[in-house]
């Protein structure tokens, strides 16, 4: 693999190994690489609406001539899944706002004009564009055009923000809809998702994939990357200046409120989960989280609620329900305390979901 950290963006630092296909075997099940390729159009259709979600593909060119479409993928859990495509010939792809995950498009070859909303940006080898969640996209795509695409969960991506700023937020997070050079920090994010794909690619034992730790090690790793060197809307909180490194017990804290947050837990939990002082432990927070303890297993408890509550057309359950299961034992204060953070209340929230 060839990394060009500083190369001009035209350039194509990215070498994708070649999937090595032993078969069905034990060592390498089909289920952890897989690999698709036809000349139906209709196919492609329903394989690509049926992995990220229904949108139009249409052909340009001479759209009776048969071209071979190729795609492999490999899938880490339900919020890392890795795909590298090509059509072969020029398409247009429409698309409705994603929702539940944002796209990580890795240009390999060839050229790509994408549209979010009333923003366009090119896409070439040696760029990385995001597609956020909240707006209609325009995908252009020459008959050169191949790209790796990194598909994460919004949930997971927003979680993995909230512990790293050290609280809640009311606001979707969305990146700058321009493509950006792999240099610095998008280099290193870019290495990461290769290395991955690529020890995936070889044949051998991929049990280590199948564990949930590993799958989790591995999106936690993606996500902080991408939002420590990819420009969004957060960028100026997770590059306050001066904080330093944040200590074991505060982080130690922080896993057992994400864990245990919708228990009737105190203070003195969280204290003794720690291993230091009360005091130690405030002046930690107050540092480096600008909140108490305390605090922060609220705002833990109002982000899993607002999810539960956005989430909650399918699931269909009522506004005290989701407010038990998330902790809160008086529906009132969670209302005002909802609010409050959110500026519209549970009911508000839920009808929106519903629309």
């Amino acid at each position: 693999m060839a990394w060009a950290q500083d190369a001009p963006p035209r350039t194509l630092p990215l070498v994708i190994p070649e999937w090595c296909d032993p078969g069905d075997t034990p060592d390498h099940p089909r289920a952890v690489f897989h690999r698709f390729a036809t000349t139906d159009i209709d196919r492609v259709r329903d394989s690509m609406c049926g992995r990220f979600r229904p949108h139009a593909i249409n052909l340009r060119g001479r759209p009776r001539e048969p071209r071979l479409f190729e795609l492999d993928e490999v899938a880490l859990g339900d919020d890392l899944i890795l795909t590298k495509f090509r059509y072969n010939r020029e398409v247009t792809i429409e698309a409705p706002p994603l929702d539940d995950f944002f796209i990580l498009k890795f240009a390999l070859s060839g050229r790509c004009e994408t549209r979010q909303g009333d923003l366009s940006t090119c896409s070439l080898p040696g760029t990385l564009c995001v597609l956020n969640t909240t707006q209609p996209i325009r995908m252009d795509m020459d008959d050169a055009y191949s790209q790796m695409t990194v598909k994460i969960g919004r949930t997971a991506l927003e979680q993995a923000l909230a512990a790293d700023i050290g609280h809640g937020f009311s606001h979707h997070l969305e990146f700058a809809t321009s493509a950006q050079p792999l240099r610095g920090g998008l280099a290193s994010l870019a290495r990461t998702v290769m290395a991955i794909w690529g020890d995936l690619a070889a044949a051998g034992d991929h049990s280590g994939y199948c564990l949930r730790t590993v799958q989790k090690s591995a999106q936690q790793t993606v996500a902080t990357l991408l939002l420590s060197a990819f420009p969004n809307n957060f960028s100026d909180a997770l590059r306050q200046p001066g904080k330093g490194p944040v200590p074991y017990f505060v982080l130690r804290a922080e896993r057992f409120i994400r864990q245990h947050a919708a228990e009737p837990i105190a203070l003195a939990d969280i204290v003794r989960a720690s291993t230091v002082s009360e005091r130690a432990l405030q002046m930690g927070f107050r540092r480096f989280r600008a909140t108490s303890p305390t605090g922060y297993l609220k705002a833990v408890r109002l982000e899993q609620a607002r999810l539960s509550l956005l989430a909650n057309a399918r699931a269909r359950r009522t506004v005290a329900e989701i407010a038990m299961d998330c902790g809160f034992s008086h529906p009132s204060k969670f209302t005002q305390s909802y609010k409050a953070c959110y500026g519209e209340t549970p009911s508000e929230t839920v009808r929106r979901s519903f629309a």
